[in-house]
């Protein structure tokens, strides 16, 4: 993978983050707002902490940090499959979900790609 290829699938990992994020955000927002109980079962206090790791790790993309992008893509998973199996959700929307952590496993390689590629532009530079 080439830096520029790179630098665009980590761009769409901190983008899908972005996503992520905000959706969250926004049914915990109408999960307080309108005390819905379907939504208050799926969305509470912990909700809050998923939005700021969710963020956190999305800062960390944008800089690319191969920990953040691999971190994002495990946590996303997983906090996709405590929700869907945990709360008995289901498995509606799971092709978004699928989408979502196939832009964050692409984005986590790219990170370690960019990184690569980058060490060897320095390694070169320097030998000449």
């Amino acid at each position: 993978m080439t830096a520029d290829k790179a630098q665009r699938a980590i761009r769409y990992a901190w983008i899908a983050a972005v996503v992520s994020g905000t959706w969250t955000l926004v049914f915990l927002v109408l999960a307080v707002l309108t005390r819905d109980p379907g939504l208050g079962q799926i969305f509470d206090a912990w909700a809050v902490v998923d939005v700021l790791i969710a963020y956190s790790l999305t800062f960390g993309i944008y800089h690319r940090s191969r920990t953040c992008a691999l971190l994002m893509l495990i946590y996303f998973v997983g906090s996709q499959l405590l929700v869907r199996i945990g709360s008995g959700v289901g498995f509606g929307g799971v092709v978004v979900s699928i989408v979502l952590a196939a832009i964050f496993a692409r984005g986590a390689y790219a990170a370690f790609a960019y990184h690569r590629a980058a060490a060897g532009d320095v390694s070169t530079s320097t030998s000449a």
